[in-house]
């Protein structure tokens, strides 16, 4: 299936005006594709449509500033919210993991807890950037397209949050 990013375009700005007949056209459009998209991502279907559905409330409550590109925007929404669920779930199996590892005990060992203690000392961007590229395992070029800026910017960014843990860990 061939989308036609100009009517997408002009879907959501007749969207932002009030016409909910341009919604159930985007919802036809763009479902499927955003349901196989995320779900490359995710690799659960019922994840992938929850996150489908909030990329289409996204539409309705977000203001959009750029209508030249709102194919883009969708699809960056999409990414964003289905990165959020990947390291969520991955969190909570790391969590899973380790209270079967201790018997059932939330027991974190020293330097788990002092890492945890430099991390919380990093701004929420920061921990956020940490995270996708340390713990979500992406590349700086994944993280150039999440971002929208150059890799080499992510490359010194994440050098100095680097430099920042290891000055807090010591």
């Amino acid at each position: 299936m061939n989308i036609d990013k100009k009517e997408v375009n002009r879907l959501v700005m007749r969207l932002k005006e009030g016409d909910e007949t341009a919604f159930d056209r985007l919802y036809s459009l763009l479902k499927l594709p955003l349901l196989k998209f995320v779900n490359g991502y995710t690799g659960n279907a019922d994840a992938s449509d929850d996150i489908v559905h909030n990329v289409f409330l996204c539409l309705y409550s977000r203001p959009i500033k750029n209508f030249s590109n709102c194919f883009g925007w969708i699809f960056t929404v999409a990414r964003n919210l289905a990165l959020n669920e990947l390291n969520k779930s991955r969190f909570e199996v790391a969590t899973d993991t380790r209270l079967v590892r201790t018997g059932g005990r939330s027991l974190l060992s020293e330097e788990e807890l002092d890492m945890r203690r430099a991390l919380s000392c990093l701004d929420e961007k920061e921990r956020e950037l940490f995270a996708l590229k340390y713990e979500a395992d992406l590349t700086f070029k994944t993280l150039s397209a999440v971002y929208g800026v150059p890799d080499s910017v992510l490359k010194r960014r994440v050098k100095k949050i680097v430099e920042k843990l290891k000055d807090r860990l010591g």
